[in-house]
C-alpha cells in the first residue's frame, strides 16, 4: 500500500493498467488498492482509469496552507507576473 501511495506522491497521476503491472495486482486487488487510497485515505482521486494524486487535509494542516501558497507563487512566477519590486524598464 505504501509503495503504491508513494509511486503515485511522485508521480501525480498513475494509469490502472501502470498500478497493475507496476505491482502484480489482479482486478481485486487493484480494486481495494483504490478504494483505500480514494475512500479511506482521500489522498488520490478517479479520473477514468487514471488514479490522481489530490494530497490529504493532514498534509496541508500540517504545513500551514504554505503548500498552496508555493504552488500559487511557482505559477505565478512562470506566467511572468511582476515581482514585488516592480518591473524594471
Amino acid at each position: 500500500m505504501e509503495r503504491a501511495r508513494a509511486l503515485l506522491e511522485r508521480n501525480g497521476r498513475v494509469s490502472f493498467r501502470g498500478l497493475k503491472r507496476e505491482f502484480e495486482l489482479d482486478d481485486d486487488a487493484l480494486e481495494d488498492l483504490v478504494e483505500e487510497l480514494v475512500d479511506v485515505q482521500q489522498v488520490a482521486a478517479r479520473e477514468g482509469k487514471v488514479l490522481s494524486w489530490i494530497g490529504g487535509a493532514s498534509e496541508t494542516l500540517a504545513a500551514g496552507g504554505a503548500g498552496v501558497d508555493r504552488v500559487l507563487c511557482a505559477e505565478l512566477a512562470m506566467r511572468g507576473a511582476p515581482s514585488a519590486g516592480g518591473r524594471s524598464g
